[in-house]
């Protein structure tokens, strides 16, 4: 600050008059480049020696000509620093027009300054270089404290900062630190030059990414709209055969629906914790799918994930459906420990007009396990058992009227009273008719328990003894909950 220039006048001013030598001041720690507090020394010319050199042009008294000279040097050189950096965006601006890609940015920048470059992403994975560099990652464990002051500075107010031998950038991308761009001289000092060349590469590296980010999106969103097109009740089947064969979609093989459910309210969805969630899914299966050789189809709504999965890509992945998804939920958790994640995966689909049911059938597994196997993220089509019978029923009210002939007593008993009546003989069945596991379950006493269990008999007349009955009874019981009649 121009304040501390005058301080250290009047240091120097006052030292020399006293000792009757030449004494100058020089600030060597400063508060605002991340030290403790300011910290001036002062010395005479002799002691300074080849250090102060450079200075001692500002103590010289000046003729109004001299000073002339030194502004028209001043401008001249900052004017060949403005034709040098107009040059380079001219350079830069080809090669984002000409769709060359970050390497093509980081050779002209490195040839124009004759210094490396290199461009990382915000996880520090180099993206382009120019020369032999070490990583950002390597930087960051070898600074000071001062140093490492400095460089969270770099993120925090996003601007240019030097460290060592190295000038850093951040690359800002819808208003995110989506990367960083640095250079490194072996020898001498960073200049003007080499400052706002830095920043004009970081601006174009920016609008490379959201040109390739932009690109990217536009072609998930084409594959996404074909996807839901697939999962419709009635389909133009010659339509979409072509639409699959024309971006590589094999139709000899069979697929399996994934469907991941976001579990929060739809305000906290449209949120950049949400966003991150849903492209950390998406990213994850569709560079699997990549690698071994398959094209992924994969669409997104605000609350949810869903693609189509090849059979064949788990003989390659040597996995089991079931634990590739459970991969999957972990690495999501990663990105958000807040919001829960359910997968539902559907039976296999052999023809086009599959996949709506293989659909509906991964909505299901999601529903149902929020009801009966609330511990669990990932859940088949093929372990619903019995209630995927139910689900896949053409005729619900029939279920419903049977029913309600079996239990409706108890269910209408339970809504006048307020009890938990039928939520009591779901328990009792779920722990196999086991007094005391449903006492436990249900935090009731055992007497409480038998209670429920005799009000249960007189007001249904119904006899658990009947293994017949106890089948009624239970397929009774799972369809209200599938109905949502009976919340667990």
């Amino acid at each position: 600050p121009h304040k501390f220039y005058i301080l250290i006048g009047y240091a120097g001013g006052y030292a020399t008059e006293f000792m009757g030598k030449k004494v100058i001041f020089k600030e060597t720690e400063c508060a605002a480049t991340g030290d403790n507090h300011c910290r001036f020394v002062g010395k005479t010319v002799e002691e300074w020696g080849e250090e102060i050199r450079p200075e001692l042009a500002l103590y010289e008294e000046q003729t109004l000509a001299d000073e002339l000279d030194v502004a028209y040097t001043r401008i001249e050189r900052q004017t060949e620093i403005l034709k040098q950096g107009y040059r380079l965006s001219q350079k830069l601006t080809q090669i984002v027009l000409q769709g060359k890609g970050l390497d093509a940015v980081a050779k002209v920048l490195g040839e124009t300054l004759q210094c490396k470059v290199n461009i990382v992403d915000s996880a520090y994975q180099r993206l382009a270089a120019y020369g032999e560099f070490e990583t950002v990652e390597a930087l960051t464990e070898s600074l000071t404290n001062k140093e490492k002051d400095i460089f969270k500075r770099l993120h925090e107010e996003r601007c240019t900062v030097e460290i060592g031998n190295r000038l850093i950038t951040p690359v800002v991308l819808r208003n995110r630190v989506s990367g960083f761009v640095s250079i490194t001289k072996e020898k001498g000092v960073f200049g003007d030059l080499e400052t706002v060349s830095l920043e004009r590469t970081a601006t174009v590296c920016a609008i490379q990414m959201l040109n390739e980010q932009t690109a990217i999106e536009t072609e998930q969103r084409s594959k996404g709209e074909l996807l839901d097109e697939l999962l419709l009740e009635e389909i133009d089947t010659a339509q979409i055969t072509r639409r699959m064969a024309y971006y590589g979609y094999g139709m000899n093989t069979a697929y399996h629906v994934f469907m991941f459910q976001l579990d929060k309210s739809c305000e906290e969805m449209q949120g950049e914790e949400a966003i991150d969630l849903r492209k950390k899914i998406i990213t994850h299966l569709s560079e699997d799918l990549e690698r071994a050789g398959f094209k992924a189809l994969v669409s997104a709504r605000i609350d949810r994930v869903y693609a189509l999965v090849p059979e064949k890509f788990f003989e390659i992945k040597k996995q089991k459906v079931k634990e590739y998804g459970r991969l999957i939920i972990d690495s999501s958790s990663e990105v958000s420990q807040q919001t829960k994640v359910i997968l539902g995966i559907s039976s296999l689909c052999t023809d086009l007009t599959r996949f709506a049911r293989g659909y509906q059938e991964a909505q299901k597994a999601i529903e149902i396990a929020g009801v009966k196997w609330k511990e669990q993220r990932v859940i088949l089509a093929s372990e619903l058992g019995h209630l995927g019978i139910l689900l896949n029923a053409r005729n619900p009210e029939e279920l419903e009227s049977f029913a309600r002939n079996k239990l409706g007593i108890l269910y209408d008993y339970d809504q006048k009273n307020d009890s938990e009546l039928l939520k009591t003989l779901y328990f009792y069945i779920e722990n196999e008719f086991n007094l005391h596991k449903t006492a436990r379950e249900m935090n009731v006493s055992i007497s409480g328990m038998r209670y429920r269990l005799r009000r249960i008999q007189e007001v249904s007349e119904i006899d658990l003894n009947l293994s017949s009955t106890r089948f009624e009874v239970q397929l009774a019981i799972e369809i209200f909950v599938v109905m949502g009649l009976l919340m667990i």
